[in-house]
């Protein structure tokens, strides 16, 4: 404690604690050395809680990490969408239209996809839905065209 002239009138000492529920070392707080998009998943998932240790935002963590299980699912859910178009328009005699319809199919789910990494990586949206709403849409559009595709 100081008085009005600015000296000291008291000093406390505070015995040191050793509290086993705070789990974070100052050696945690050191920035990786790897962006999130090069850590392999366990480190990833590390990372992931050491964030949330610390109390920060994990939105761009954890969209990183639910990419890396739905991005996969894209070449489904292209072959879903694709191939009954490019057979209808394989038939008919125009193979170009086809492969030119699938192909702006595939840049509108892939810009898609963008956007929803984008929005989950910003906290707006769930991180897990947005990483897999795009599939999601993508496959039922998919699989109700392979359904009248065969009538």
């Amino acid at each position: 404690e100081y008085d009005s002239s600015g000296q000291i009138v008291r000093t406390a000492f505070y015995p040191q604690r050793t509290d086993s529920s705070f789990r974070l070392q100052p050696e945690l707080f050191i920035k990786p050395v790897k962006k999130i998009q090069h850590m392999n998943k366990t480190e990833l998932q590390n990372y992931i809680e050491l964030l949330e240790m610390g109390g920060q935002p994990i939105y761009k963590a954890l969209m990183e990490l639910y990419l890396r299980i739905s991005f996969p699912f894209a070449n489904f859910v292209t072959v879903l969408f694709g191939a009954p178009l490019a057979i209808r328009h394989f038939r008919k005699g125009s193979a170009s239209v086809g492969f030119t319809i699938s192909l702006v199919i595939c840049f509108v789910y892939y810009g898609m996809q963008r956007v929803f990494q984008s929005i989950g990586g910003n906290g707006v949206f769930d991180p897990f839905w947005s990483a897999w709403l795009s599939n999601m849409v993508f496959a039922g559009i998919g699989l109700t065209y392979v359904f009248y595709s065969n009538r």
